[in-house]
């Protein structure tokens, strides 16, 4: 089994500061490591751990892409990407 890092596409969240909810856009991605044999598995299984579990309680993280995407009834697929992970 090899390791892959899973990276969804780039998205922005509005920080709010005023009372209105205005203020700067912060940017990122999710990114979560996965153990799977192919680049497609780990994409897969990635997307459905991000589904699975939007917050981890451990790291307090939330996967936020995939289940914007869901809400919206588009593919939490689509722009997924995955990369190898390289230990030097």
């Amino acid at each position: 089994m090899k390791r892959w890092y899973v990276v969804t596409p780039e998205y922005g969240t509005v920080i709010p500061i005023t009372d209105e909810g205005q203020g700067p856009m912060e940017y990122g991605s999710d990114v979560i490591e996965i153990e799977a044999e192919t680049r497609r598995d780990a994409i897969a299984l990635g997307v459905r751990e991000m589904l699975r579990n939007p917050w981890r309680s451990k790291n307090w993280i939330c996967y936020k892409w995939c289940k914007d995407q869901r809400s919206c009834g588009l593919s939490p697929y689509a722009g997924v990407k995955a990369y190898p992970v390289v230990l030097q």
